[in-house]
C-alpha cells in the first residue's frame, strides 16, 4: 500500500485481501480506490472496481461500475462478468438478453463473444431450461465450429442427459482438436 499505485497493484492488493479473507481490508480497499479514481476512472479501474464490489456482495454497484467500462481491452470482460451479476441479481431474462447482444457484437473480440454463449448456457442450465441450454451451444458451435470450449460444454451437457454416445463423440471431437492444436496450446 506504500509508494505510487496502480491498477496492477491495487488488483494484487485486492487479491492478497481476498486470499486472507479480509472483508473489512478489503472494503477499506473498495473505498479509498472510489476516492482515488475520482470522478473519471478509466476502463481498468472500473472493471477492477467492479470485480471488488461484486466480491463483496454489492451486486448493484458492481453491475454499475461493469456497465460503466465502455471501451477498451477490458470491455469485453466487464459485459461477461455483468451476465452473472444480473443472473445472481433475479434479472435472469436480462442476463439472457445481454449475452445474446454480445454474441452478436461483431466489434467483440472472438473469445468474449464465444464465452458469451458458454454464459447463455450456463444461465440456461441454472434455469433448468436443458432445451435451450442445448439450443445456445449448438448456435455456439455453429457460430465457432469445432472450437475447444463449446465442444467440451456440449459433451458435458450430453453427460448431464445421460446421453453418453452423444457425450462420447463430442469429447472425442475435443480429444481430436487438442491433438491437431498440441502445438498452439503448449504456447
Amino acid at each position: 500500500a506504500l509508494g505510487e499505485q496502480s491498477v496492477q497493484s491495487w488488483g494484487l492488493r485486492a487479491a492478497l485481501l481476498v486470499r486472507q479473507q479480509d472483508l473489512p481490508g478489503l472494503e477499506a480497499l473498495y473505498e479509498s480506490l472510489v476516492a482515488e479514481a475520482g470522478s473519471q476512472p478509466d476502463a481498468a479501474q472500473r472493471l477492477l472496481l467492479g470485480k471488488i464490489a461484486q466480491y463483496l456482495l454489492r451486486p448493484e454497484q458492481a453491475l454499475a461500475w461493469y456497465r460503466a467500462v465502455a471501451n477498451g481491452p477490458e470491455r469485453g470482460e466487464a459485459q461477461l462478468r455483468a451476465i452473472g451479476v444480473l443472473h445472481h441479481m433475479g434479472r435472469s431474462q436480462q442476463a439472457l438478453q445481454a449475452a445474446r447482444a454480445l454474441q452478436d457484437d461483431v466489434l467483440m473480440d472472438r473469445e468474449i463473444r464465444r464465452d458469451a454463449y458458454l454464459a447463455e448456457a450456463e444461465l440456461h442450465g441454472l434455469l433448468r431450461d436443458p432445451r435451450n441450454q442445448l439450443q445456445a451451444l449448438t448456435r455456439a458451435l455453429a457460430a465457432f465450429p469445432g472450437e475447444a470450449a463449446l465442444l467440451y460444454a456440449r459433451g458435458l451437457y450430453w453427460e448431464q442427459q445421460d446421453d453418453v454416445v452423444r457425450a462420447e463423440a463430442d469429447l472425442q471431437a475435443l480429444l481430436v482438436w487438442l491433438s491437431e492444436n498440441a502445438k498452439d496450446v503448449g504456447r
